[in-house]
This record gives C-alpha cells, sequence and structure tokens, in this order.
C-alpha cells in the first residue's frame, strides 16, 4: 500500500513540475529563514550556558536608596563579602571575585624582553585568586590551576592575549609589566586559558592577574568589584534571598556616597545579565530581548507564508483530483484510506524543502552573517538525541498541519458528480483560501512596512546635528605609564601638535562623544540641604574642550588652567560648569541664572562657573542626562584636523603625529582612532538587525510573490475557455488582464488595510525604545503599499497577460 502511494505521489509531483517546484522552494526559503534566524537567536539565548552548572551561579548587585527611592543600580559589590557570605550561608557551595582594572581608566601592558614593539593598552585586565578558575570551571591549557594565581605578580592570559604578546612563544614563565595610574608592577605568566566564550557576560576577560598584588595598594584593595556565587544543588533561591537582604543590612550605606541614603544587595542569575540586566558597571553590552521575540515572530510568520502556499495550492487543485479520488471510492476505498496517500504527499515534499534549507543554511551561513555584519551565532545542527527528536517532531507536526486540510477536502467527497464531471470541489474552499491569502500578505505587508519604517529611523539617527563636532577628530589614548613629569610633558605635547599645520585644535578629557559615561554623581543646590535624586553624569576635561568639540558657551566664561585642582579634589571651592539639561534639573531658570550658584557635588562644594549648550554623548536611544564639567587632565586626547590637509596626505600627518608621540610618551603604545567612526560604532548592532531584517522581508515577500503566481497559474488555466469567448466577443488584452488579476489584487488591497492598524501599534512600541525617533506618516505606509501592489500586480498580470494573448480560434477549437 505505501509503495502504491508512494509512486502515485511522485508520479502527481512529476505531472505538476511548477507547482511542485513553487511548493518546494517556498517551503525551502522558509525553513532556511527561520533556520538562520533559529541559529542567531539560540546563540543569544545560550549566555553562560557553557559554564558548568550555570543554573546555579548568582551575581550580587548594588542598589541605592534616598528616602525609600531606588536611585541606582550597580554590578559592583563591597570587597569584604566574600569572606562572610560562605560563614553565613551554608547552601552557598562557592563564592569568587573580580576587579576590573577599567576604574583605573586604562593601563598597559609590556612585554618586558621585547619592549615598545610589544606594549598595548588594555582595558580587560582583572584582578582575582584561584577561586575564579574553579568557579567558573576554567581548563587551564598551560599551568596548574590550583596555584596558578596563588602568589602575588602572578598571572593568567587567554590564548588571544598570550598570541598578542609572546607570538607562538611559550608564554608561560615570561614576565609582563602592567602600568596604571595606581599601580606598576612586572608580572610572570603562570598560566593559560582558553578564550572565554563569546556568550558569556565575561567574554571580554582576557587577562586575570592575582589579586593579592593589590595588597600594599588600598585604592585598590578597597575597591568594588564583581562578586559571584554558586549555590548547591537543589537550594531554594526564594529563601536564599529573604535571609539575604537581611544579611546585606549590615553593610548598607558601606556602598553609599551620602548620608540620607543606603545601599543593599540582591542576587542576579548570571543567565539573565545579557538579556534582563541594564546595571551602571557592566562588563558586557547587554543584548535586546525584544529582538529576539521578534525575529522568533518573524520566523513563525514566514513560516506561515510557507505553508499557506501549499495549503492554497494543493486545495485549488482539488478539482483535478476528483475525479482520481472518484475513481478510488468506485472501487471500493473509503475516505481514511485515502487521507494517508495525500499527507504522504505533504510530508514528501515538505521533507524535500526542510532537506535542501538544511543544506543552503549549512553552505551560506559565513557568508550570510559575514554579509551582514553577524560574528556570533551558534551552530543548532547539534546531532544529540534531543536534538534530532525535536527536529523530526517539528518536521511531522507542521507537515501534518499543511496536509491534513487539502487531505480532507479531497478526500471526503460523493464520487458520482465527480464521475459525471459536475463537481467544481473549488469553490467550497474558495473562502478559506482567499482568507489564507489575505493573512498570508497581510504578513508580507506588515513586514514591508517595518522595514520602511526601520530604514527612516536609522536615517534619522545618522543625520540628526549631535550639537557637538565630531568631523576631522583623531583622538588617542593618553599614556597610562605616568609619573611626576607627566602634567609637564603631556601640555608640551598638546604644544607640538598645535604647531603642525595639520592640527586645529587639541584637548583632553575623560570620554569623548559615543562613549558611556559610567562615572555618576550627586549634585544638588547649596540651600537644598535635603539630598534628593539627582544623578549626574560627570566629565573631566580642559580648557580647550569647548573650543576644539564647538560647544556654545550659553552663559559664564570658559575653564582656565588656575583652576584645574593641584591638590585633593574638593580641598577648596571648585569651578565646574553644567549643560542645559543641568540648568533644568538643578531648577536655576535660566543659563544666566546659574552662573556663579554654590552646589554640592557630594561632599564637594562647587561654584557654577558656565553653562553649555546639550549635546548628544551617546546613541538617540538615550537622552541627554543632566552633565556636570570638571578641570583636569582626562585620559584621552582630541585632536581637531584640517580637513583639506588631512585630506591631502592622511597617512603622512598621521606618522608625524606618531613621531611626535614616541618623542614624548615612548613607552605607551599610539592608539587612536577616528571619532566620527566611533560615534557611528554605536549603531553598529542597529544596523545588524535591519540588514537581517530586510533580508527576512524580502525572503518573505519572495515566498508569497511565488504562492500568488501559483494560483494566478492555476486560476487562469481554469478559466482559459471563458478568456477564449470573451476575446471572441471583442474583449481587449488589457480587459481581459484586469478581469483575470481584479481578485487577487483586492485580497492584496484587503490585505494591507489589515496589516496597517496591527503594524502601527507594533511599530509605535518599537519606537518607544528610542528617546529620539520619527513620528509615523502617512507616507511610511502608503509607499511600502504600493510596492507590495506592485509586486502582487507583476506577478499576476504576467500569467494574465500570457493568458489574454493567447489566440481565440486555438482555445475554441476543441470545444
Amino acid at each position: 500500500m505505501f509503495r502504491s502511494y508512494l509512486v502515485i505521489t511522485l508520479r502527481n509531483l512529476k505531472k505538476n513540475k511548477l507547482l511542485s517546484v513553487i511548493n518546494i522552494l517556498g517551503l525551502s526559503i522558509g525553513v532556511s529563514a527561520c533556520l538562520f534566524i533559529l541559529q542567531y537567536v539560540s546563540f543569544e539565548l545560550s549566555y553562560e550556558s557553557k559554564f558548568l552548572n550555570y543554573d546555579s551561579i548568582y551575581r550580587i548587585t548594588s542598589e541605592f536608596y534616598d528616602k525609600g527611592e531606588k536611585t541606582s543600580e550597580s554590578a559592583l559589590t563591597t570587597p569584604h563579602l566574600k569572606a562572610d557570605i560562605q560563614t553565613n550561608f551554608p547552601e552557598i557551595e562557592a563564592c569568587t571575585q573580580l576587579l576590573s582594572t577599567r576604574s583605573w581608566f586604562d593601563c598597559t601592558l609590556k612585554n618586558d624582553k621585547a619592549g615598545s614593539s610589544k606594549i598595548f593598552n588594555e582595558r580587560n585586565v582583572f584582578f582575582t585568586d584561584n577561586s575564579f578558575i574553579d568557579f567558573f570551571s576554567i581548563t587551564l591549557k598551560e599551568g596548574n590551576s590550583v596555584t596558578a594565581l596563588q602568589q602575588p605578580n602572578s598571572m593568567v592570559l587567554s590564548e588571544s592575549a598570550a598570541k598578542r604578546y609572546f607570538g607562538l612563544s611559550d608564554p608561560i614563565g615570561q614576565s609582563l609589566t602592567l602600568n596604571g595610574s595606581m599601580h606598576n608592577q612586572s608580572y610572570i605568566v603562570t598560566g593559560l586559558m582558553p578564550d572565554l566564550p563569546q556568550n558569556s557576560h565575561l567574554a571580554d576577560v582576557d587577562i586575570l592577574a592575582s589579586i593579592s598584588s593589590i595588597e600594599s595598594t588600598p585604592n585598590l584593595k578597597n575597591s568594588e568589584l564583581y562578586n559571584y556565587l554558586r549555590l548547591k544543588s537543589y537550594q531554594n533561591i526564594s529563601s536564599l534571598k529573604s535571609r539575604f537582604k537581611t544579611f546585606a543590612a549590615k553593610y548598607s550605606n558601606s556602598a553609599a556616597g551620602l548620608g540620607g541614603s543606603n545601599s543593599t544587595y540582591e542576587l542576579q542569575p548570571i543567565k539573565e545579565i545579557y538579556l534582563y540586566s541594564h546595571l551602571e558597571d557592566e562588563m558586557h553590552v547587554g543584548g535586546n530581548p525584544d529582538s529576539i521575540y521578534f525575529l522568533l515572530i518573524i520566523a513563525v510568520f514566514i513560516l506561515l507564508i510557507a505553508w499557506i502556499n501549499y495549503v492554497n495550492l494543493a486545495t485549488s487543485r482539488s478539482s483535478e483530483r476528483a475525479k482520481e479520488v472518484a475513481v478510488r471510492k468506485v472501487s471500493g476505498a473509503n475516505s481514511l484510506e485515502l487521507v494517508p496517500q495525500f499527507l504522504l504527499e505533504s510530508l514528501l515534499i515538505n521533507l524535500i524543502g526542510i532537506a535542501l534549507s538544511v543544506i543552503c543554511v549549512k553552505a551560506f551561513s559565513d557568508d550570510l552573517y559575514s554579509f551582514i555584519g553577524i560574528r556570533n551565532y551558534q551552530d543548532i545542527f547539534d546531532l544529540n538525541f534531543y536534538t534530532i527528536l525535536s527536529a523530526c517532531m517539528v518536521f511531522l507536526v507542521c507537515s501534518l498541519l499543511s496536509g491534513i486540510y487539502p487531505a480532507l477536502l479531497i478526500a471526503f467527497k460523493t464520487p458520482i458528480r465527480a464521475l459525471k464531471g459536475k463537481l467544481n470541489i473549488n469553490s467550497n474552499g474558495i473562502n478559506i483560501r482567499k482568507g489564507l491569502v489575505i493573512f498570508q500578505f497581510s504578513l508580507s505587508a506588515g513586514l514591508m512596512i517595518s522595514v520602511f519604517v526601520l530604514r527612516n529611523q536609522f536615517q534619522f539617527m545618522e543625520s540628526q546635528n549631535l550639537r557637538i563636532n565630531v568631523a576631522n577628530t583623531v583622538v588617542l589614548k593618553a599614556p597610562s605609564n605616568v609619573d611626576s613629569t607627566y602634567i609637564s610633558k603631556l601640555s608640551s605635547f598638546k604644544k607640538h601638535l598645535k604647531n603642525l599645520a595639520i592640527v586645529k585644535s587639541v584637548t583632553t578629557s575623560s570620554s569623548v562623544p559615543g562613549d558611556l559615561v559610567d562615572w555618576q554623581g550627586n549634585v544638588r543646590q547649596e540651600k537644598d540641604k535635603d539630598i534628593k535624586n539627582n544623578a549626574f553624569s560627570i566629565q573631566v576635561v580642559d580648557d580647550e574642550f569647548l573650543k576644539s568639540y564647538n560647544l556654545h558657551l550659553l552663559a559664564g566664561r570658559n575653564f582656565e588652567l588656575a583652576e584645574f585642582p593641584d591638590g585633593f579634589f574638593g580641598s577648596k571651592i571648585e569651578s565646574i560648569a553644567i549643560n542645559e539639561t543641568g540648568v533644568k534639573r538643578l531648577q536655576f531658570g535660566t543659563p544666566e541664572n546659574a552662573i556663579g550658584k554654590l552646589v554640592y557635588w557630594g561632599p564637594n562644594k562647587c561654584r557654577v562657573i558656565a553653562v553649555v549648550n546639550d549635546f548628544h554623548q551617546n546613541s538617540l536611544k538615550s537622552r541627554i542626562e543632566p552633565t556636570l564639567f570638571t578641570a583636569n587632565y582626562g585620559p584621552v586626547i582630541s585632536m581637531v584636523l584640517n580637513d583639506k590637509t588631512y585630506e591631502g596626505d592622511a597617512a603622512k600627518w598621521l606618522n608625524m603625529i606618531q613621531k611626535t608621540w614616541k618623542d614624548f610618551f615612548p613607552n605607551n603604545p599610539f592608539d587612536y582612532f577616528l571619532l566620527e567612526d566611533h560615534v557611528a560604532s554605536q549603531y553598529t548592532t542597529d544596523k545588524q538587525f535591519a540588514d537581517f531584517f530586510n533580508m527576512l522581508c524580502a525572503l518573505a515577500c519572495l515566498v508569497s510573490g511565488m504562492g500568488l503566481f501559483g494560483l494566478s497559474l492555476y486560476a487562469t488555466k481554469q478559466r482559459v475557455r471563458e478568456v477564449g469567448i470573451r476575446k471572441a466577443l471583442g474583449a481587449s488584452i488589457s480587459q481581459v488582464t484586469v478581469l483575470l488579476s481584479r481578485d487577487f489584487l483586492i485580497l492584496v488591497i484587503i490585505s494591507s488595510f489589515v496589516a496597517i492598524p496591527i503594524t502601527y501599534f507594533c511599530l509605535i512600541r518599537w519606537l518607544d525604545n528610542y528617546a529620539y525617533h520619527i513620528s509615523l506618516t502617512l507616507l511610511l505606509f502608503v509607499v511600502p503599499i504600493i510596492i507590495i501592489l506592485a509586486i502582487a500586480l507583476i506577478t499576476v498580470s504576467f500569467q494574465s497577460i500570457s493568458v489574454a494573448r493567447i489566440n481565440p480560434a486555438k482555445i475554441l477549437s476543441s470545444e
């Protein structure tokens, strides 16, 4: 029986080659798109899963309150927690800590044997002990994991870091010197670890140094750090969290900045850090769960579009197969015996389509993700038992769902009328088929509208005036290896740069546009004795900052060199500047009213000497924050270049700047980037998502178009005799084309009206992620709908015109 069904199925596929190809290609494109999405999404959802028992690992985070109101949250906590935790909580199996050097700004690491040829700025050096290696189940490739970080001045490198400093040489026993503003020591490499997984918030951890090395540096020893704990199996986390709050009360205020405020600690599962954590002081940029779920919905939509194609094309051919069914029934077959044959046809088409999609994804994944700029994705073809079982279940369910309706429609019909040629089964399912077409094109229209809105939003962000100059600006990372002569050297270096014809101005600051400013401070007016939640971003700038970045002084005056702190900050009334948003936050009314006012930045008394215009420090996803500027030399050097001179011979001038750098700072790497590129990089992830989404939309429209082409092909074939009669009676080609195309175009128009309100509400929610965004104008909906109609018109008219051009005599000769 099965062999007979298989032969008939193959015969039907061969008989209707074009429709079979449309079905198979539509399914393969749909499933391929779905698999591409699943590969990307599975990587995004797999963060921290490479670590053993990651479900039991938690990070301790800080929450800060002012008079009962939460003011901020941080991933950093006090270093004194670890010792007390295991004593007070027997259900905690292990603890570890991680101290980042990023709190020192930048530091350098140098291969002592290679000298200046192997020296790099490093932001990924972390202090810890052996517990970290065991805690995260890191298997060292070289060295002893038990003793690697036991002694002071010992260091473990990742494979990437080892290759950077030592090439192919064995790093074990080699010496590296770490230089920073508060730390300058030599270290011996005692271990080599694999690069930590990219799908982890610890992906940037390149270098581990023994935390005992900083025992003699109180400022570092007492720095806040990342605390982790791991529970023993099957422990009640709810009970632990409740008792942990009580335990944390003894540390309340230890991490709070001012009296009247306090802090507490929370336990955060590490598996939630990437997608759901938006704390201050994160070491890794997080993802967007809305984007993940949005892509999963798109994957389902594309699969639905592909399977709707199959259902529509299968039911449209029902009248052709009515006689086949009738003959079988007359020969003794019942309806239930006929259903498996049609289900087998569905299974076979789905199997061929899925097989082609798997081949496509395996062959082109790297090229496709490289094309849209995505480096990290997870191969979902890990052929373990559960993967195979899941794939088989999905395949069977989808094949049955797409095949059951056509099978029942065709099999359960009375054979007598079919044998007499009086049964038109198509009419019985026409409303369902029209409904499916409307649903299919509603999805395509919604995707097309979304593409236009995404494109316009990104163009809006790129074209916005940042209100700060970033053009023709080269940024250098200031020296990390500093001594008592640093300030004088830096001043001389700036003067030498300004003597170059290419350089317009030079400034130093703690950050540049595009950097996330993680230095926050509580700022209040002198008269406000009660502390309010007035969090300001803090930036260190020099006296040339305003000129270099073309910022406007709205009131007051610029900083002067004499106002740079010559001792401990806060030992006198410090001069500060604030931005327009800061004026509003402090309720000064106007910029002029703010000048001369005394404010408190934490415990430090400051006087406002200037108000500058608001500018976009970060992407347009974020609102402009109230900002306080204080005078000093910052860790980044920005040079605004003469654009005409620079464009003449960029390499020549950069070499000249590098030579000047080496004259003043020979033991520091010349590390630079273009500020325009740095600002644009804020939108890299958004652009990748947009490119990915554009590709998926194109595939969805292609599959929908293929289905519409198949339906129009069959519909025109059924109406060939009607066309012949109309042409014989004088109908023109254009009239016949309109006749054959009208019904399909009406369905597409209805689809568009269905898609517009649903898409509108979805896009409103998406745009809420951006502090500054476009308005949803009528044009953003009309243009995509016209494109969808044009695609449908071209698809349907191609077949309609070819039929309309046939000589009516040829059509009616057999009648």
